[in-house]
């Protein structure tokens, strides 16, 4: 990293290169975890006995979150101010 006492000349191009880029996959990273988690836990609800529906919310400008709840599924219901809500129901799941 750059710290107060680097001049331009210093710099490691590979060094920034590799922490750029390893920023880069993290963010990936989480994105990919965050859908698996989302659907492993969508199978595992759906395995238990009893349980038809599975709902969820989030702030209307959480993107992150929305692309995590479309990619696994589930359904936009109407919002309830900023808040939208989600629900996927167990004959429409393809887990």
């Amino acid at each position: 990293m750059l710290s107060r006492n680097h001049s331009f000349e210093e710099i490691d191009i590979k060094q920034m290169l590799s922490v750029l880029l390893k920023q880069v996959y993290s963010i990936y990273d989480c994105r990919y975890i965050s859908q698996l988690m989302a659907h492993r836990l969508i199978t595992w609800a759906f395995q238990t006995q009893g349980i038809k529906v599975i709902t969820a919310e989030c702030l209307n400008d959480n993107i992150g979150s929305i692309r995590v709840l479309e990619k696994v599924g589930m359904r936009r219901l109407e919002p309830e101010g900023n808040l939208l809500k989600w629900e996927l129901r167990k004959e429409l799941a393809s887990c």
